[in-house]
């Protein structure tokens, strides 16, 4: 999908862009040894020789047709989806840390990279394109990881990065005032996340922010809500210092050296995953 990328051989996507669709650079593509393209509409700025392949939506293509190259390696993984403004990467490497020490080994992938064992991968994107995130998917496969615990952006959501991935955990973290230059309306952005309940085996979800008690009424999927209100899972008894914060939630008391209320959140968020 980068014409900067390609060689003979390769198939190019035309995937839609927020400034220029990628049928503009198609003859840049044929140029550099390219004769296959997958496209919304049929260009004819490229010569003859080159096949066109229609389809309705060239992301779900490439989407679909990146898992299929890669043997459909995340249906061999436990994929777990965390969304919202804030709290994803944290949450995201509490959950790498626990479940990596309960015996399964667990990859990352978010806006720090992508973490396997010890090594790191640099990324673009929160959430990579489709293509990388499956051949990400297989290397984790290959090196005997079972789990990856994955920070799922909006864009990735409403740019179909994720299309035909299957969650079996989906998270919402909490929704502040973000990327409206994209998404226009904070009720646009909440509903790009909401996306993630879609594709998710079952739902996580902080219902102490206004949007994500909505997002738990609507969810398709079965939802474990938390927060320190009238939540399933409720932070009690917290007390918060300088050095960390303290509180009880499932009869246990937790104790963690990051100060602030959002780790309470935060913690909270990866309990109600694990469990």
């Amino acid at each position: 999908y980068d014409s900067r990328r390609v060689s003979a051989g390769s198939l190019f996507f035309c995937l839609p862009g927020a400034h220029a669709g990628g049928h503009r650079f198609a003859p840049l593509a044929y140029a550099a040894g390219c004769r296959a393209f997958v496209c919304s509409r049929r260009l004819v700025s490229l010569p003859e020789d080159a096949v066109q392949i229609l389809v309705e939506n060239p992301r779900h293509a490439l989407a679909c047709l990146s898992a299929s190259f890669y043997g459909r390696p995340a249906e061999k993984l436990t994929v777990i989806g965390i969304t919202g403004t804030k709290g994803k990467t944290t949450t995201a490497f509490f959950l790498r840390e626990i479940l990596s020490g309960c015996g399964f080994p667990c990859a990352y992938v978010g806006s720090n990279g992508v973490l396997m064992e010890k090594d790191w991968f640099d990324t673009v994107n929160t959430t990579p394109e489709s293509s990388e995130l499956h051949r990400y998917f297989r290397m984790m496969v290959d090196r005997g990881i079972t789990h990856v615990v994955m920070e799922v952006s909006s864009h990735a959501l409403e740019l179909s990065r994720v299309y035909g991935c299957q969650y079996e955990v989906g998270a919402f973290t909490n929704l502040t005032q973000d990327h409206l230059d994209f998404h226009k309306t904070m009720d646009n952005y909440a509903a790009a996340k909401a996306k993630l309940f879609a594709r998710s085996r079952c739902a996580v979800i902080n219902t102490d922010d206004g949007y994500g008690k909505k997002m738990a009424q609507s969810a398709p999927c079965p939802v474990l809500t938390y927060g320190t209100k009238d939540a399933e899972l409720s932070a009690e008894d917290i007390v918060l210092e300088h050095g960390g914060v303290e509180f009880t939630a499932g009869g246990e008391r937790f104790s963690l050296a990051i100060p602030g209320a959002f780790s309470v959140y935060n913690a909270l968020c990866a309990i109600g995953i694990c469990q």
